[in-house]
C-alpha cells in the first residue's frame, strides 16, 4: 500500500485510502509524508473529517494554515 501511494504521489496523482477503522491508513500516510518527501519544499496537513464537518469549517481549517498574501488571497509560505 505504501509503495503504491508513494508512486501515485510522486507522479502527481491523487490517492484515497479506504478501509475499516483502526487499520493504519492515517498512520501509514503520515509516516510516508514525513520520511519520503522533501519537507523543506513541501508542507502537508492532516485534516480529520466526520459527518459533522462542514464545508465552511474545512475552508477555515485550510485558510488557517496558509499565509495571508493580501485581502482575500491566501497561499503557502514563501519558498513552499
Amino acid at each position: 500500500m505504501n509503495h503504491i501511494c508513494k508512486t501515485l504521489l510522486m507522479n502527481n496523482k491523487h490517492a484515497l485510502l479506504v478501509g475499516s477503522t483502526g487499520t493504519g491508513k492515517s498512520l501509514s500516510m503520515v509516516q510516508m509524508l514525513k520520511k519520503d518527501f522533501d519537507n523543506e519544499e513541501w508542507n502537508y496537513y492532516a485534516i480529520g473529517f466526520s459527518a459533522q464537518t462542514s464545508a465552511n469549517e474545512t475552508e477555515r481549517i485550510i485558510d488557517g494554515k496558509m499565509e495571508k498574501k493580501r485581502k482575500g488571497v491566501y497561499g503557502p509560505a514563501l519558498g513552499k
